[in-house]
């Protein structure tokens, strides 16, 4: 019995990692990865399967040697910086300090100590010593771009934990107001509460519900608002006839406002 109640069961979805993270991301990733430690890196699915394609040395070199050129007094003024950024608003931000670059001191103590100890002159282990800072030293072309990749990853991160809240947010506004309309049998409670939720559910500022008069289908009376003036209430009811946006909400269709401000 036990055999087959879990052969009627369904199978948990198989997740894809690019489902999560798009491959342009995921090449993004490896190839700076790649550019940066000098180790070669690729990217697999659950099976094996490399999803990226093999990083070109050559061409990326040749990319980075390019843009460190272009870069290079601004790197080592320390201007450049990643942003993090959602929907606009900046998070906070990933600063280069090339004062704490992988060609450090100690690096650079123990090289001129290796280079003395092989009984170099002082001229020719200072050409050395210059030589390897400039094409052994770091890749700050590479470090910039992957200082992006990891900016726009933390950000992506943000984006996917904001609408998670978001979501989670809107459905306990939702499940709040069915536990209301299930449990109360009073109208106004249930408008009000309602009023609430969708405040809480749309982020908006202010909600007002209005209800078809008793003695008169065509006219619309105030039943419940949220963070608006009893000044309002006392406007009193409007007529349906004088909008055509409220004779189309009336009729059942859905209306679209693009600027609520000028309409």
């Amino acid at each position: 019995h036990s055999r087959l109640l879990g052969d009627r069961l369904p199978s948990a979805p198989k997740l894809s990692l690019t489902q999560f993270i798009d491959l342009d991301t995921l090449q993004e990733i490896q190839d700076s990865f790649t550019a940066v430690t000098g180790l070669t890196a690729s990217i697999h699915d659950p099976q094996g399967t490399q999803v990226t394609t093999p990083t070109d040395a050559n061409l990326r070199k040749a990319s980075d040697q390019v843009l460190e050129h272009l870069i290079a007094d601004d790197v080592d003024a320390g201007q450049f910086s990643a942003p993090i950024a959602i929907e606009g608003q900046v998070l906070g931000s990933i600063a280069l300090d090339p004062d704490t670059s992988v060609s450090s001191s100690l690096g650079h103590d123990q090289l001129r100590r290796a280079v003395h100890a092989m009984g170099v002159p002082q001229p020719q282990a200072d050409e050395i010593i210059r030589a390897a800072e400039q094409y052994c030293g770091p890749n700050k072309a590479a470090g910039l771009q992957f200082l992006y990749v990891m900016a726009n990853s933390i950000a992506r991160l943000c984006y996917d934990e904001y609408h998670a809240r978001q979501r989670v947010q809107e459905l306990t506004a939702l499940y709040e107001m069915s536990k209301a309309l299930a449990a109360e049998r009073d109208l106004q409670h249930i408008l009000d509460t309602a009023t609430h939720a969708i405040a809480d559910v749309m982020q908006a500022k202010a909600v007002a519900i209005r209800l078809t008069k008793e003695d008169d289908p065509h006219k619309l009376e105030p039943r419940a608002i949220y963070n608006l003036s009893q000044a309002y209430l006392d406007t009193g009811a409007i007529d349906v006839d004088d909008s055509d946006m409220l004779r189309e909400a009336m009729s059942g269709k859905p209306v679209y406002i693009q600027d609520m401000a000028t309409d």
